[in-house]
């Protein structure tokens, strides 16, 4: 519950930017607070439950009312298991739900306008627009002003594959299925990975003729009240956490991306890594995440030796998943010079590569 004087601050500021702006009209309140905005009177702007928002058509400009508190802190550590959050319903999820929405909603370089109630913490701002997919953000007092940015899709190899970033909730589902047929001897659960995508990126290559999947990279973002999936996670030795180090001051996420011996797959895996370490450096993330199955030395070698991750000598199980995975952590140091020289210096080894 906010308190009246910055409800009625916010309503205020609101007023005033759709006065002067022309374009925007619409006003997307998240659903925990819209009960303070519901009754309000406005000749300029209609106020928006973000539980009963329609995706009909994309706008140019969207306005939203949102509360980044203070009090909005990055967990160290958890004691939550995979199974705990599957029970929690509905997941904690805002402000990321609204920002998701306003992005969805946005044409590619639609302007969100945001105005926070006060006060607001800047660099948490800052990151979860930068989750939700957002470029060119404007911290100010009240407000924030930020585009949706541009996705990649692009076709290679002759045109045989594609590689397309996505927030599609069909192919995401594709994804998904594709990696349940992929790891089933696992026990891969989709409801489980499910809880991940509201917070991750995801990008994927396919065939460019027939769209069949040929592999993908997950990346999740660590946000207060939303864990990285390695956090979750259990060490095989003890059975406790892991810790992260100062996490409201570093960027942490974690990569899922399977490894296929396959030469069609070799060459989606080059591509896919080219355009994370592309966004991984705009975005400004210090560490990353990665794992490999521990009896597969081979793989933990390779991802050390070509894209310079460390092995934190920590070994996981992810819950009912199958495997005990080996964490590697990569970082700001090792990604750049690997990026600059990815396509021209680095060759992808795989043995006896099936087409």
């Amino acid at each position: 519950m906010l308190p009246e004087d910055n409800v009625n601050k916010v309503l205020a500021i609101a007023e005033h930017i759709a006065k002067f702006s022309g374009n925007l009209k619409e006003v997307l309140v998240p659903s925990n607070i819209f009960q303070q905005f519901k009754d309000s009177s406005s000749k300029n702007l209609l106020y928006l439950n973000t539980d009963n928002f329609q995706l009909t058509t994309k706008r140019n400009a969207i306005l939203s009312i949102i509360d980044f508190s203070e009090d909005l802190i990055h967990e160290e550590t958890t004691t939550l298991t995979f199974e705990d959050l599957k029970k929690q319903t509905p997941y904690q999820d805002e402000p990321l739900t609204t920002l998701n929405l306003a992005n969805a909603a946005l044409e590619e370089g639609g302007e969100l306008t945001v105005v926070c109630t006060e006060p607001y913490n800047m660099s948490i701002a800052r990151k979860y627009l930068l989750c939700a997919k957002f470029t060119d953000i404007q911290l100010n007092s009240n407000t924030i002003l930020a585009k949706k940015r541009k996705f990649a899709k692009y076709s290679f190899d002759g045109g045989k594959i594609t590689l397309e970033e996505t927030t599609s909730p069909e192919l995401i589902r594709s994804i998904h299925n594709f990696a349940k047929e992929l790891f089933k001897k696992y026990n891969f659960d989709i409801t489980v990975d499910d809880i991940f995508t509201p917070y991750s990126d995801f990008f994927v290559c396919y065939k460019t003729d027939t769209k069949e999947i040929i592999t993908f990279l997950r990346h999740t973002w660590h946000l207060p009240h939303h864990y990285l999936p390695c956090m979750l996670a259990t060490k095989v030795n003890d059975g406790l956490h892991i810790v992260l180090e100062k996490p409201d001051e570093n960027y942490y996420s974690e990569i899922f991306s399977p490894f296929i011996n396959s030469l069609s797959a070799v060459k989606a895996y080059k591509e896919l890594v080219r355009n994370f370490l592309q966004h991984f450096l705009s975005v400004g993330i210090k560490n990353v995440f990665t794992t490999f199955e521990s009896s597969d030395q081979k793989t933990g070698d390779f991802y050390k030796r070509v894209f310079g991750f460390e092995d934190t000598e920590i070994v996981l199980k992810y819950g009912d998943f199958g495997g005990e995975w080996g964490l590697l952590k990569g970082g700001w140091n090792s990604f750049p010079k690997i990026k600059n020289n990815f396509l021209s210096s680095i060759t992808l080894d795989v043995s006896s590569p099936k087409s």
